[in-house]
């Protein structure tokens, strides 16, 4: 259920990252990239929380081992983009590098279409190996 709501924090995550580098590039009254961050907040925030959520209840026997791979998974990327974003800011600047952020953000964002019409089927297929993971003892 949390997928079908996707699309309005995404749009939100769009337009709040251009309106949040576009005005800061261009040096407008300081309300303009405060609503920019509120709409990537939001959209940011939104979608992190419909995607745990759907994790949880599509996969209920392995939360722990799922979250342990989404955590990996994410702080990997926080680090790169950490030392990624000031060379690309200073070579393509900031205004482009937010619209640039913003459409990688709708592509990543939009992956949930697939996952709306086709991830009962994808379950289905992994059924078995999803079942083997839940019963494999586990340690801590």
């Amino acid at each position: 259920m949390p997928l079908y709501i996707l699309h309005v924090p995404a749009v939100a995550l769009c337009g709040g990252l251009v309106m949040f580098g576009v005005t800061s590039d261009r040096g407008l009254h300081w309300i303009w990239p405060s609503v920019g961050g509120g709409l990537l907040g939001f959209g940011l925030g939104s979608i992190t929380d419909a995607c745990l959520t759907w994790v949880m209840d599509s996969y209920v026997d392995i939360t722990g081992e799922a979250f342990t791979g989404i955590v990996l998974i994410r702080n990997t990327f926080s680090i790169g983009i950490t030392f990624a974003v000031t060379p690309w800011m200073q070579t393509s600047g900031l205004t482009s590098m937010f619209i640039t952020c913003s459409l990688l953000s709708l592509a990543v964002s939009l992956t949930m279409l697939p996952m709306v019409y086709y991830g009962k089927r994808f379950r289905r297929a992994t059924a078995r190996r999803y079942r083997a993971i839940a019963a494999s003892p586990k340690s801590i």
